[in-house]
């Protein structure tokens, strides 16, 4: 079993520590060709399908049974003699010490002791992105805002972004979308890239 870190967004964190997410997709960062295979060196033939099991074994996530623990957004706070941090998520505090400065502190720069969560994965698979289905929108954690007789009751995370209309989300899937344009830019769902689908659980929350 191998450790590694991850980045999530503080509404994905909200999403986990709610219990609403249990998959995140990832940009395929090898160059693939035009028959969907790519250039492993290490293989002979050096040439692998992305979609063939054997090229499971290089997602950079890890496989079945790995770890991989949060990296999340902070602030650095410091409250007369005290320091903290404060995760900004959903406020929780800290009190070992890290900085003595009042800033925000971005995801990547989060040292392993000060992550809270920590996951498994379940299941890896390589897929198209607009392959994804309603059923695994939902599994990304998007956020359901009324009930079926809503008619547009899932969250547009485009909300507030130049061009985008103030109007939410008829299905999962359109959620996703805004939800994956918001953090990866306009017109980035239409490259309808390769990504990796990691499927985890939750192993452990500090409180």
């Amino acid at each position: 079993m191998k450790e590694r870190p991850i980045l999530f967004s503080s509404p994905m964190v909200q999403a986990i520590l709610g219990g609403r997410k249990t998959q995140t997709r990832r940009i395929l960062k090898h160059e693939v060709e035009s028959d969907n295979c790519i250039v492993i060196k290490k293989l002979s033939p050096p040439r692998i399908n992305v979609r063939d099991p054997r090229f499971l074994q290089f997602c950079p996530y890890g496989v079945v049974g790995d770890q991989l623990w949060v990296r999340e957004t902070t602030t650095e706070e410091f409250m007369g003699s005290t320091s903290f941090t404060k995760y900004v998520a959903d406020g929780h505090i800290s009190y070992d010490e890290w900085s003595y400065s009042k800033t925000t502190r971005p995801s990547i720069f989060m040292p392993r002791n000060f992550s809270r969560i920590l996951l498994e994965i379940t299941n890896v698979r390589v897929e198209r992105l607009n392959d994804i289905t309603d059923t695994d929108a939902i599994a990304e954690g998007i956020e359901r805002l009324g009930n079926e007789f809503n008619c547009s009751p899932w969250r547009n995370y485009r909300i507030g972004k130049v061009g985008e209309m103030d109007m939410h989300c008829s299905c999962p899937r359109r959620s996703y979308m805004t939800l994956w344009e918001s953090i990866n830019g306009a017109g980035s769902w239409a490259e309808n890239q390769f990504v990796w689908v990691i499927t985890f659980k939750v192993v452990e929350i500090k409180r």
